[in-house]
């Protein structure tokens, strides 16, 4: 329950009150019996309800949205998507079956398998910007770890569960972690979390291995399950170290010694793709932060996001991202042309990546009198018409025009879509003060 406070996810929805009927279902001679348990369960119904849509939704990403569009809206590109997903990962595996493609690529790899020609439902091929997900964690393992990683994770799920079953016939609240194991595994089918390393996961894997039964009355356990979970084990916690290792080594946000520090640490896990674009963005942030009279730090902020985009081209060659930042390090230094180059060679690659569409209107409006930007304007609402970033940039992008009337439309679906996005009061303030608004 309080996942969904934290996620809004559909799936964790229909999960959750599934469960909570099963167990209640099964439970209800215990419960159900007691009329003060029964009322209490009634009012924890209401308080959970109440709490569900009074909480403040916490991910900065989604919370714009608002709950209505995020959970209540539900359009077929979600479906279609997972379906493009689905099939890329599929063909991943038969392509490497004993290997895999290695962990914390499947974007860079899985980008090459998608087809979006033959979706079944309607929706566009801009939408598949960077899927770094399967949203299936059985069909991910298959793709990146090939059939032994696959293999393990579904053995040590089995005697997981296993171990839960035979908890329930010494105590029917055991029923809690067998039951919340199962919704966990039924959640792999559509998305994603594992990777991420789930509390709740762990916690539900590791009761189900301490009930695996003992041999007779002997004090040693039964070896065979006992071997093959704690194998299995290694083999699971070792790829989630791996795949969490740049969350305390990259992914750095307040200790600006260990960011500047970060390009040569990527020599510690080098084919961690993620890693180089994360610490990309922090050099990004931080030059972003500093007055433009700060020009040597700016100048170092640049370089730096060089130096790292440049050592993850030489191991990803055709990765728009690095591209686009190589692009925003040549801006930083003043080196338009360079910097409209890679923003172009980023496009080539990934042609609905609005980022480098962005960098190419800002270049075109600051640097060149505005040659070409309505066509960069026209194609960027074209590849993300409801993105915030997108729209905030063809707000300042029709100021700088002095089509104020433009901008007021762009600024209305800001409003529609992202009703408590505080650039709304920002740009507000902006008409009132410069147009009779």
């Amino acid at each position: 329950f309080f996942e969904l406070l934290l996620t809004y996810s559909r799936a964790n929805i229909f999960g959750f009150f599934v469960l909570f009927l099963v167990l209640l279902f099964v439970l209800r001679r215990d419960v159900l019996s007691s009329k003060k348990v029964s009322a209490l369960l009634l009012i924890g119904i209401f308080v959970s309800i109440a709490l569900f849509f009074a909480t403040p939704y916490t991910n900065p990403n989604w919370y714009d949205m608002g709950f209505s569009r995020q959970v209540g809206h539900v359009e077929d590109d979600s479906l279609s998507q997972r379906l493009t997903m689905w099939k890329a990962s599929s063909e991943m595996f038969l392509k490497r079956p004993l290997t895999g493609y290695g962990l914390a690529n499947y974007y860079p790899i899985a980008s090459k398998f998608f087809d979006t020609s033959n979706s079944i439902f309607h929706w566009s091929s801009a939408n598949m910007v960077f899927i770094d997900v399967s949203h299936n964690e059985f069909l991910e393992f298959l793709a990146l770890g090939g059939l032994p990683l696959f293999i393990s994770f579904v053995i040590l799920l089995f005697l997981a569960l296993y171990g839960n079953y035979l908890s329930t016939y010494k105590d029917k609240l055991n029923l809690i972690p067998l039951l919340g194991l199962c919704a966990i595994i039924f959640y792999l089918f559509f998305n994603f979390f594992v990777l991420n390393v789930s509390l709740l996961f762990f916690f539900f894997l590791a009761l189900g291995l301490a009930n695996l039964p003992f041999k007779g009355g002997e004090i040693r356990l039964n070896i065979f399950p006992l071997a093959i979970s704690i194998i299995c084990l290694f083999v699971f916690s070792y790829m989630g170290f791996y795949y969490n290792i740049d969350n305390g080594i990259f992914k750095i946000h307040n200790n600006f010694e260990k960011v500047m520090k970060g390009t040569s640490a990527l020599s510690f896990y080098p084919y961690d793709y993620y890693s180089y674009f994360s610490l990309d963005d922090k050099y990004l942030l931080i030059a972003n932060s500093l007055p433009k009279s700060d020009s040597n730090l700016r100048e170092e902020m640049a370089n730096s996001i060089e130096r790292t985009s440049l050592l993850g081209l030489s191991l990803f060659p055709n990765d728009p991202v690095l591209y686009y930042y190589m692009g925003e390090a040549s801006e930083l230094k003043g080196n338009y042309p360079e910097a409209k180059e890679y923003f172009l060679k980023s496009l080539q690659l990934h042609p609905f990546y609005e980022e480098p569409l962005i960098g190419l209107l800002d270049i075109s409006c600051s640097f060149e009198g505005c040659k070409n930007s309505f066509k960069y304007a026209d194609l960027l609402y074209k590849t993300s018409p409801d993105s915030l970033l997108t729209l905030i940039a063809l707000v300042r992008y029709n100021i700088h025009m002095h089509q104020y009337s433009d901008a007021k439309v762009f600024l209305q679906d800001i409003e529609d879509h992202y009703p408590v996005s505080p650039v709304i009061f920002v740009f507000k303030e902006f008409f009132m003060k410069n147009t009779s608004s």
